[in-house]
């Protein structure tokens, strides 16, 4: 099955990134497109961050390949779309079918509406089939989309389905006789289809609630109440075959739709930044990560003047053990934590970012705790929130992996200063001892003292001049 998202049969099944709406995700996804679709297939991805480049670039080169206008994306993905809709209606006409006839709708009364459906989608093919081939996509997901619609469209095979559906679309069992020949494997693989004869029965014939009156000399169908339920073993196994297309058919490429939903919100996310006015990179991909001229996603999609925004450096090196942010009260401590996250999971995601230049080390895993006014906290006191951050703090303690990335906001704050400090302390270096690096913004000025000395940490504080620049202490 081709996927957009994951070359090969690659597939990430952790868990997603909580607390993601803490960094403005939300907010961020809202300015780039109105379109909630959009935007929860967006959210989905970014959720999910990769953490292997080979993945990475298989959706970057994709993206590159839309984002150059050489193909409509919106387009595909209405077409994809119409793999779910032909799915659907045929589903909803065969539970209709059943309901009329009281749970006893043979095949024969399915035959005309899954032909029907078939048509559909070979129709559907085709029309996607017009679009790709004149185009030469570079990145490898494309291609193989491309080169799978052509071998479908171009296929002897599937004209001859199609001659076959156009002739049963319509198929009524109280007024056609048939005889069809064909062999299905265990595989579900069609052979010798071959259509013997179709004709229409009597006029005379009439069919009232499932009986039928057999005109005299005439040659009437078999219906489900004679002959123990046999009507016709041909008409049954054509049915059967179409279901197995449709089937087939939906399930290779209804995913598309989804994927391709996440590919249209990557071009509006290029155009936002485009528009902004500031430089957006693909980050390599290393062992460091060194930021050059960050900006913050969440300002460039909400401010009226993105201009404004003031840019930041951010490094963590192989070597780091973590970093230590300090500042008074609206310096831009928050923001410059938020920046380099969203950073990290939007280049995990596959897509640019706003930043003069950049080198990222992708994380495991990244884990988020930012106990500040953006986490509405269901106690409603200082007594609740803090056994909230205990009960998240203990949780991220407990799941860290080596190689994962933990981002701290003001956490322990509402408590005793020396405590909170030395209690967080531990924590920090449980987390070193775990494997994971960590990014912590604090007003617990206790805990430069207990990391002072320690040139594994970074310590940087946010320019008293409230100029928003972050800068090493």
């Amino acid at each position: 099955m081709i996927s957009l998202l994951y070359e090969s049969d690659f597939r990430d099944k952790r868990d997603a990134v909580a607390h993601l709406d803490d960094l403005m995700l939300g907010k961020i996804l809202a300015a780039v497109t109105p379109d909630i679709r959009l935007q929860n297939a967006a959210r989905e991805v970014l959720e999910r961050p990769l953490t292997d480049p080979a993945q990475v670039e298989y959706r970057r080169e994709i993206v590159r390949d839309f984002a150059a206008r050489k193909m409509s994306v919106e387009r595909l993905s209405a077409l994809f779309g119409g793999f779910g809709d032909i799915r659907s209606d045929y589903n909803d006409e065969k539970s209709r079918l059943f309901r009329l006839f009281g749970g006893r709708a043979d095949s024969s009364e399915l035959l005309g509406a899954a032909a029907g459906a078939v048509q559909k989608l070979i129709e559907l093919i085709n029309e996607i089939y017009d679009i790709l081939r004149g185009r030469t996509p570079k990145s490898k997901g494309l291609n193989a989309l491309k080169e799978r619609i052509t071998e479908l469209s171009e296929s002897q095979d599937l004209r001859y389905l199609y001659n076959l559906a156009v002739k049963f679309h319509g198929f009524s069992s109280a007024e056609n006789t048939t005889e069809t020949e064909l062999i299905i494997d265990q595989s579900g693989k069609i052979s010798g289809l071959g259509l013997i004869s179709t004709q229409k029965s009597e006029r005379a014939q009439k069919r009232a609630f499932g009986r039928k009156s057999e005109p005299e000399g005439g040659r009437a169908a078999l219906f489900p109440e004679e002959a123990g339920g046999i009507i016709s073993a041909s008409a049954k196994e054509l049915c059967e075959a179409f279901e197995f297309v449709i089937s087939s058919l939906c399930g290779e490429f209804l995913r598309l739709n989804y994927d391709l939903n996440f590919y249209t919100f990557a071009v509006k996310y290029c155009d936002a930044l485009k528009n902004a006015g500031v430089p957006a990179v693909y980050a390599d991909l290393g062992d460091d990560t060194d930021i050059r001229g960050l900006y913050d996603l969440y300002l460039l999609m909400t401010l009226p003047e993105p201009e404004a925004v003031v840019a930041n450096d951010f490094r963590l090196s192989n070597e780091v053990k973590g970093m230590l942010i300090t500042g008074k009260n609206s310096s831009g401590k928050t923001v410059y934590l938020r920046a380099a996250a969203m950073a990290l999971i939007f280049t995990a995601a596959g897509l640019p970012i706003p930043a003069k230049a950049a080198e990222i080390a992708l994380p495991e895993e990244i884990l988020l705790q930012m106990a500040s006014a953006e986490r509405a906290y269901h106690g409603g006191d200082i007594t609740g929130r803090f056994e909230e951050e205990v009960i998240d703090i203990k949780q991220i303690a407990d799941g860290a992996a080596p190689g994962a990335l933990v981002v701290l906001n003001e956490v322990f704050q509402t408590t005793d200063y020396t405590e909170g400090a030395e209690g967080l302390y531990y924590i920090l270096e449980l987390l070193n001892r775990k494997g994971a690096k960590w990014v912590l913004v604090t007003h617990l000025k206790r805990l430069e003292k207990l990391f002072e000395g320690d040139k594994r940490v970074i310590k940087l504080r946010a320019d008293e001049n409230k100029d928003y620049r972050v800068l090493i202490d």
